[in-house]
């Protein structure tokens, strides 16, 4: 008969092995081998301890397995490991210039002396100051739908929304999906035509 005391052992067990499971891809064996842990626990609890103990095992795994995990999460960007693999600042891009070049007005949300805090600075900024979309630039390779653009004074990587644009044509940002720029062709207006 073993002691009660290696049932939480298990349970212990079986929580980190769950926890790690999130981090490292074992195609789902680390976390069955601690869910096994946890249900061998609760086993044993009621094999060798009776139904009052093993109830106490059972209530304990249900209550602090899911507790554990929140915790764990919530904690995890704060240690060493956590600092070193989730990024703790969310990037903005920055324009080099205040208003791009062939623009009629200024991006949304953008005045004046806005762009001053960040003109030194190239690329990714922590200022947010010059949003990225609405600006205007020029696709430097074909775009069929990825490519690259000037935009802002910046080579940036960036996809159309589906059409293909030649080298040379003016683009606008219409989105950023984490770091996935998306432009949309520019109809450009001959002096004549304005």
């Amino acid at each position: 008969m073993t002691p009660l005391w290696v049932s939480f052992a298990l349970l212990a067990i079986g929580i980190v092995a769950i926890y790690v499971e999130i981090f490292v891809p074992a195609a789902g064996l680390i976390g069955l081998a601690g869910g096994g842990m946890i249900v061998a626990g609760v086993v044993l609890g009621y094999v060798n301890h009776g139904a009052l103990n093993g109830s106490v095992v059972l209530i304990s795994s249900l209550v602090v397995t899911p507790l554990a995990i929140v915790i764990g999460l919530k904690a995890f960007p704060h240690t060493p490991v956590g600092k070193r693999l989730i990024l703790q600042t969310v990037l903005s891009w920055t324009a080099a210039d205040s208003e791009p070049e062939g623009a009629g007005s200024q991006p949304s949300g953008h005045t004046a002396g806005d762009g001053d805090a960040s003109r030194d600075g190239a690329g990714p900024s922590t200022v947010a100051t010059a949003p990225l979309v609405g600006q205007e630039g020029e696709a430097i390779t074909v775009l069929r739908p990825s490519g690259l653009a000037r935009i802002g004074g910046k080579r940036l990587s960036v996809v159309s929304s589906g059409e293909y644009i030649e080298p040379g044509e003016r683009v606008r940002v219409v989105r950023v999906e984490g770091s996935r720029i998306v432009v949309r062709h520019v109809k450009t207006t001959h002096p004549a035509e304005a």
